[in-house]
């Protein structure tokens, strides 16, 4: 019993460190000029303003799969989760992007890219419509 016990405990113990570290967020203050994190370049075709569509134009040579999902801290924003295509340069993705409109009035974003299977957070402000 007690011996079943202490590896609980142990297993319990160690499950924190086994998850996934998230990404130190780069503040982005102009999305339009662009910002660039870990070799990975993110810019917009446009200064982002929810129901606007703008482009997400992402930097990242030799990457193999690009996605980005947008969120808000401590706020459901439903499903903003996109696939960007690659433009067959060989380093550089894309996608149209909308955000949603946020009841509570807020602004500050964060876009969560993943290349290759490695996230990146950028922070950003949006516009209300």
């Amino acid at each position: 019993m007690f011996r079943r016990l202490s590896w609980i405990l142990l297993i319990a113990a160690a499950l924190p460190g086994c998850q996934p570290k998230q990404p130190q967020a780069v503040a982005c203050t102009d999305p339009q000029q662009g910002c660039e994190q870990a070799g990975v370049k993110v810019r917009f075709s446009a200064a982002p303003t929810v129901l606007t569509p703008f482009m997400l134009v992402v930097e990242a040579p030799g990457a193999k799969q690009v996605s980005a999902s947008f969120a808000m801290l401590g706020m459901d924003m439903g499903e903003n989760r996109y696939k960007l295509e690659s433009l067959n340069d060989g380093r550089r993705w894309q996608h149209s992007i909308i955000l949603p409109v946020c009841v509570a009035g807020r602004s500050d974003w964060q876009l969560v890219l993943e290349v290759d299977g490695v996230a990146r957070v950028f922070t950003f402000s949006a516009a209300a419509r």
